[in-house]
This record gives C-alpha cells, sequence and structure tokens, in this order.
C-alpha cells in the first residue's frame, strides 16, 4: 500500500524548506502537478484506494480547493503540465489517454485531443499549448514513447522518442528542451537522464 503525505516543501535554490508552507488539504500519492512555486496545481492520484479527481491550488503559502474544479476523470499515475491557470493533464491509469484542460477554475475535455497511446507511470513537461508526454507502461510493458501536444491534438510524427525505454520518472523544461530524468527501466532503478531538443 502506497504511503500518502500531504506535506509540501519549498526549494530556494539551496535548500528544501517547510517554514510558512502550507500542506496539501488531503494527502495523495501517484498524483500530477504543474506551475510555480507561488502557483501551483496538484491533481488526481490515490487519496484512498480508489483514484481521485480532486484537485488543489497553492498560492505560495497554503493549499486550497475553493473554486477549484477537480478533473473530469478520476486517475492515478498520470502526467501533467503547464501553469495554474492553464495545466494540462494526460494519461493515467488504467492505461488512459484522456487529456483535460484547466483554465483556472475548471477541467475541460471540449475542444482537446486524447493521446495516441494509453499510459501511465509517465511524465510530461511544456505548456498548455506545447506539452510532451514521454514513456511510461502501457499495458504493463515500458515504453520509449514521446507525443507532442500542440494545443488540440496530440502527435508522434516528426517527433524522436527516448533512447531508452523508462517509466516512473520525472520530467522538466518545455517542449523543445525536455529533460527526463531516473526512473526504472524495466529491469532496475536508474539514474540516466536524457535532453529532448
Amino acid at each position: 500500500m502506497a504511503i500518502r503525505t500531504a506535506e509540501t516543501e519549498e526549494y530556494d535554490g539551496a535548500a528544501w524548506s517547510t517554514a510558512g508552507v502550507g500542506d496539501l488539504n488531503t494527502a495523495v500519492s501517484r498524483h500530477a502537478g504543474c506551475g510555480t512555486q507561488d502557483a501551483g496545481l496538484s491533481f488526481g492520484g490515490s487519496s484512498a484506494i480508489d483514484p481521485t479527481a480532486e484537485t488543489e491550488e497553492y498560492g505560495g503559502a497554503t493549499w486550497s480547493t475553493a473554486g477549484v474544479g477537480d478533473l473530469n476523470t478520476a486517475r492515478r499515475f498520470l502526467a501533467g503540465c503547464g501553469t495554474q491557470d492553464a495545466g494540462l493533464s494526460f494519461g493515467g491509469t488504467p492505461f488512459s489517454t484522456e487529456t483535460e484542460e484547466y483554465n483556472g477554475a475548471a477541467w475541460s475535455t471540449a475542444g482537446v485531443g486524447d493521446l495516441n497511446t494509453g499510459v501511465s507511470r509517465h511524465a510530461g513537461c511544456g505548456t498548455q499549448d506545447a506539452g510532451l508526454s514521454f514513456g511510461g507502461t502501457p499495458w504493463l510493458n515500458p515504453t520509449a514513447e514521446t507525443e507532442e501536444y500542440d494545443g488540440a491534438a496530440w502527435s508522434t510524427a516528426g517527433v524522436g522518442d527516448l533512447n531508452t525505454t523508462v517509466y516512473e520518472h520525472a520530467g522538466c523544461g518545455i517542449q523543445s528542451a525536455g529533460l527526463s530524468f531516473g526512473g526504472h527501466n524495466g529491469a532496475a532503478l536508474t539514474t540516466e537522464t536524457e535532453e529532448y531538443i
């Protein structure tokens, strides 16, 4: 069983701190996030046995659910990118292709294209109009597949895949300068890092 926590920490470039930092309202694991230190977004994951759709916004000191819309579909092991007012969630268990856009108040699937391949335990980076999804596990097999999002649809055309299959890794950066690091390659935990250009 996964250990769930509500703890939140801020990093100042040298050290992590919990001083003056409010914790999540609901302890959660296997969730996704995006945004900045003063305007963060947490969504999905597991708050109990089942997946949750709960979304929380961080204002630099506390997390809030007031006026914050939840995901349309509860999912865990999903990925996200973007900002608090323009977030993107995609994939998740059970090997979902679903993609949702957040506008600062509500999540929507209207006019939003889904991933080409259902995936979970993957990573993402970028913005709502230029997102990147990479790695993960479609149907229990680690993948190197990468997809680009243009604000309406996901594509694999002309998109280079990771050099090594990986899942449960992390990502950061933008669509044209992404970073994938850590995770599990199907045989063991890995320290491998890749750049997307």
